[in-house]
């Protein structure tokens, strides 16, 4: 029993000093799968997953806070294939309103999201005058021809008169 090890550990030092490039390569990818390891990948299965899940789902969110739930609101209350006006402050296309904008859409899916600015930061009137309600996150901007239907602290959702 002692000679078939013997014999095998003779194999290994032969395999290793006769192919060193061979050696070189598996040694670097030994390195490099015990390098990549992180303990958060153990960590996950012990982790607690309703708090893990609370947190992803608001992650996206955290530049708008209280926008999610406003609009989770919304799209209970607006019926299907309606024209939903977004109005984010502070009005600008590149400092938040685009962001608001396309977020909109994934939250009130099955409804037509349309945006009250262009890329040029221009008021865009004809998408008020089509839409069939208004959201309003964090303002109440007082746009006339619409009624109030739910009133948040995150803001506001106005159904067309």
């Amino acid at each position: 029993m002692g000679t078939s090890v013997q014999f095998r550990s003779d194999q290994i030092r032969s395999a290793i000093f006769t192919h060193p490039k061979r050696t070189a390569v598996a040694l670097g990818l030994f390195l490099m799968i015990v390098g990549s390891f992180e303990p958060f990948y153990v960590r996950i299965f012990f982790s607690d997953r309703d708090a893990l899940r609370r947190l992803y789902v608001e992650l996206p969110y955290r530049k708008l806070p209280g926008f999610r739930p406003l609009l989770s609101r919304v799209r209970e209350l607006t019926p299907l294939h309606a024209k939903v006006a977004l109005w984010v402050p502070p009005g600008r296309w590149n400092e938040g309103y685009e962001y608001g904008y396309y977020r909109s859409v994934y939250l009130i899916a099955g409804r037509e999201v349309v945006p009250l600015l262009d890329a040029a930061d221009h008021f865009l009137s004809s998408n008020l005058d089509q839409a069939d309600y208004l959201v309003c996150w964090h303002c109440n901007p007082g746009f006339a021809g619409f009624k109030t239907v739910l009133r948040t602290p995150d803001g506001f959702l106005a159904r067309k008169r």
